[in-house]
């Protein structure tokens, strides 16, 4: 490498907050390990932090549905609520079969049932 491309590199590395590289390798090493320390505890407190911050999103949520549960429209709102868990349960393909199937019903197509079984058990 270059005289003058190593000096660069150099002052880019302490620029950046590393280890001085021109150092004892012992004094490298130590500084290392203390930078790979502290993003490893910087990293973990975000991580708590954001894990938190989950949560209250969540007793939030749960605090809202309870709430909509106890009013007077509860009984629709457990019937919407339900369908729009099935709706999410159901697979993907089933669902644009379903789709399909109603499409040409609608249409008073005959409807190809080995083709249909075909796709449905494709995963």
């Amino acid at each position: 490498m270059a005289k003058e491309s190593q000096k660069s590199l150099h002052e880019k590395t302490i620029a950046a907050g590393l280890p001085d590289p021109s150092g004892t390798i012992e004094s490298v090493w130590a500084i290392a390990a203390n930078i790979i320390l502290k993003s490893l505890n910087d990293y973990r407190s975000k991580k708590k932090a954001a894990k938190a911050a989950v949560a209250q999103a969540k007793n939030a949520a749960l605090d809202e549905l309870y709430k909509k549960m106890d009013s007077s429209q509860a009984e629709k709102f457990v019937f919407r609520l339900a369908k729009a868990r099935h709706r999410n349960s159901l697979d993907v393909t089933e669902d644009k079969i379903r789709k399909w199937q109603m499409t040409l019903a609608d249409a008073e197509l005959r409807l190809n049932l080995k083709k249909t079984e075909i796709m449905s058990s494709i995963d």
